[in-house]
């Protein structure tokens, strides 16, 4: 299901809420209800659908495996020297 359209200003710039205050954690997730928020008007509200899962990217890797970044020591083979 996409992301909901706000009810307040018709935008389908929407995203999900954290869940706040008893309602929303306890009786909503039993009722499948979510809160969203439009990003356009700023108005919080409750919708039915979960939206669309958003994915973040694969942090890149070198052909060792390690995940590119520093590790504290560049060379390793060069510390005795």
């Amino acid at each position: 299901m996409p992301d909901p359209i706000c009810p307040n200003c018709g935008s389908t710039r929407t995203y999900r809420k954290k869940r706040e205050g008893l309602l929303q954690t306890k009786i909503y997730p039993k009722l499948g209800k979510y809160p969203w928020e439009c990003t356009d008007c700023r108005k919080p509200f409750i919708s039915k659908g979960r939206g669309v899962a958003k994915r973040r990217k694969k942090r890149s890797t070198d052909d060792s495996g390690i995940t590119n970044g520093s590790t504290g020591s560049e060379n390793p083979s060069s510390a005795g020297d």
